[in-house]
């Protein structure tokens, strides 16, 4: 029979070990990526798609047929969306909520021809919460044209959640290599509206990751 006795150190012990652990005897070095993000932009709402998408955007769904709106700008070549399901890829469906000139959220419609000024709309891909997490996801892959910018660009995206228990993260991968090109942010509390603005200078692969619903109104463009 082989019997051991060990001793077990206190709370504050055992914290105190563990921190000084990480903070110096970390096997890993902290990790540096190529692309950087901004801090999240909850205050421009619908009007921030004159600053972030000064160059070009791509609008989800804005039009009662649901058709997107989309003005590239000549250093992106293409962007294109799909859904991850149980059943497989798919086109997302789009949505369209509707125009007001009243909410903050809604973005600034280009102005047609005989108006006096650009109505206020709003639409969108995503969805409340269909669970599965990883399984259930939302690609965009943004690929950059021959006139890429030497500084890079700024991409933004733009959403507005249908709850306040929407949320979910974002995987920023190189789209030619898959590697991981920053840290994965978590967008929550945003039903009034929020931009997320990466900096970046090849193409990208963004992965929308469910935790409790995914929404998208917008992909916005401009010149570092």
């Amino acid at each position: 029979t082989i019997s051991a006795t060990y001793h077990l150190p206190s709370s504050a012990t055992a914290t105190a070990t563990r921190r000084h652990l990480m903070t110096s005897f970390s096997p890993f070095p902290e990790p540096v990526y190529p692309a950087s993000s901004k801090p999240l932009d909850r205050n421009s709402r619908g009007d921030g798609l004159a600053m972030h998408g000064k160059d070009g955007y791509v609008l989800f769904g804005f039009s009662e047929s649901g058709t997107d709106i989309y003005q590239l700008p000549d250093y992106i070549a293409n962007v294109t969306v799909r859904r991850h399901g149980f059943p497989g890829w798919e086109v997302p469906d789009r949505e369209f909520l509707g125009y007001s000139n009243n909410d903050p959220r809604y973005l600034p419609l280009p102005r047609q021809r005989g108006q006096m000024k650009g109505k206020r709309g709003l639409g969108r891909i995503g969805y409340n919460d269909a669970g599965g997490g990883d399984i259930n996801c939302i690609l965009i892959d943004i690929e950059v044209s021959k006139f890429n910018p030497s500084k890079g660009f700024f991409v933004s995206i733009y959403s507005v959640a249908e709850s306040k228990d929407n949320k979910h993260a974002i995987r920023i991968m190189d789209k030619d290599t898959f590697n991981l090109i920053a840290q994965t942010p978590l967008i929550d509390d945003y039903v009034g509206g929020v931009w997320w603005t990466l900096h970046y200078n090849s193409s990208i692969r963004l992965k929308f990751m469910d935790i409790k619903g995914i929404y998208i109104s917008a992909v916005a463009f401009s010149a570092a």
